[in-house]
C-alpha cells in the first residue's frame, strides 16, 4: 500500500487589521455620489407607472381649463345671438350658428377626455 504524504504545516496569513482611512475629500466625493444616485432615482420614480396618477391629474386639471374657457366662449356666443335676436338681424344669425355648433363639439369631444381621464384615475388608485 502507497503511503500517505505529509501536509507540510503552514501558519494561517494574517489578517490585515489597518485600514486606509480616507481623507475629507473622499469622502465628500463619496456624499456627492450618492446625492446624485438618489436624484436619478427620484426622476426614475417619477417616470414609473405608479406616479402616473399625479401626472393624470395635472392633465386632467389642464383639460377642466380648457373646458372652462370654452364653457365661457359658449356663453358669449349665446349672448351674441341673443342680441343678433333682438336686433332683427338675420343673416348675420348663419355664421354664429355654426361657430356656436364648431364650438360645441370641441366641447362634446373635451368632456370625453375628461370623463376617460378620470376613469383612468379611478382605475389606477
Amino acid at each position: 500500500m502507497a503511503k500517505k504524504k505529509e501536509k507540510k504545516k503552514v501558519a494561517p496569513k494574517k489578517r490585515k487589521t489597518t485600514r486606509t482611512k480616507r481623507t475629507p475629500e473622499q469622502i465628500a466625493e463619496a456624499k456627492a455620489k450618492r446625492a446624485a444616485r438618489r436624484e436619478k432615482a427620484k426622476t426614475r420614480k417619477a417616470r414609473s407607472p405608479k406616479a402616473q396618477p399625479d401626472r393624470l391629474l395635472a392633465m386632467l386639471g389642464s383639460e377642466l381649463n380648457v373646458f372652462e374657457k370654452s364653457t365661457a366662449k359658449i356663453a358669449k356666443q349665446v349672448e351674441s345671438i341673443n342680441k343678433t335676436i333682438n336686433s332683427g338681424k338675420v343673416r348675420a344669425l348663419g355664421k354664429k350658428a355654426t361657430d356656436l355648433k364648431a364650438l360645441t363639439s370641441q366641447m362634446d369631444a373635451i368632456a370625453t377626455d375628461i370623463a376617460a381621464f378620470i376613469e383612468v384615475v379611478i382605475n389606477r388608485k
